[in-house]
């Protein structure tokens, strides 16, 4: 199951207390939410979407508390493989005031120690009725402090290569990981001979003013080995190039 909760201890073995680590962001709903921009046919919330969305029973019960008091997120987040185990920090929404627009309001701030996370089954329903159906409700959640530097672990640097040209099926690696099994298959580390930096417009039916003025680059390398070019590019931090 997906929102399947951690021991308490496995939740502390992988969820070391201090600071660091990646902040995800994550959408409560209603448990009879239902939307067609964001629900399936079947009624379930559709999976991995840019700000993950969960409905609150599934969350909350997901929960495990550490010794040291910190709450624990056990499940799998809206479907991403890579969100879990995650640390809770804060508990929010936004009330609309007439004059005055949005003001968020905590229930929960774990840097503080103030609020409380909804548990019991009395405590959900009034989560329900008093917020979920009048406000928007989301969570801050923390990774390990690892996730700062990284994608795992033992692999530091954000970076990843799409590797076809390698033995066996087309692959991902990532960070320090792409060295050592480039030093391991391939010996001795190959030099960049030449490098090109090419420009390109988007391919559309119908190109708007501003896709006339959109190019993406990137650079092209050419190894001393001669098997195969690579192609690299810049993007944001868990994106894939001009792709976001």
């Amino acid at each position: 199951c997906l929102y399947d909760p951690v021991s308490a201890e496995k939740a502390a073995r992988a969820m070391a207390p201090g600071e660091g680590g990646l902040v995800w962001h994550a959408q409560i709903v209603p448990d009879n939410y239902a939307d067609p921009k964001h629900t399936l046919k079947d009624g379930s919330l559709k999976p991995r979407r840019p700000l993950p969305q969960v409905r609150a029973s599934d969350f909350f019960s997901a929960l495990a508390r550490t010794d040291d008091g910190r709450w624990v997120f056990g499940g799998v987040l809206n479907g991403w493989p890579a969100l879990t185990t995650l640390e809770l920090r804060s508990i929010t929404f936004t009330v609309r005031r007439l004059r005055v627009g949005k003001r968020v309001q905590r229930l929960f701030d774990a840097a503080t120690g103030t609020g409380k996370v909804p548990r019991t089954p009395d405590e959900l329903a009034e989560l329900h009725d008093k917020i979920l159906t009048k406000s928007s409700v989301r969570v801050t959640l923390r990774a390990p402090s690892w996730s700062g530097h990284g994608w795992a672990a033992d692999a530091p640097g954000h970076v990843w290569w799409f590797n076809s040209q390698g033995p066996g099926e087309p692959r991902v690696l990532y960070g320090l990981r792409m060295l050592r099994t480039l030093r391991e298959e391939a010996g001795p580390e190959p030099l960049a001979v030449r490098v090109h930096m090419f420009g390109h417009r988007y391919a559309k039916v119908r190109e708007g003013v501003k896709d006339r003025l959109t190019y993406h680059a990137a650079i092209l390398i050419e190894w001393s080995h001669r098997k195969y070019c690579s192609v690299v590019e810049l993007a944001w931090l868990n994106g894939i190039g001009g792709d976001g």
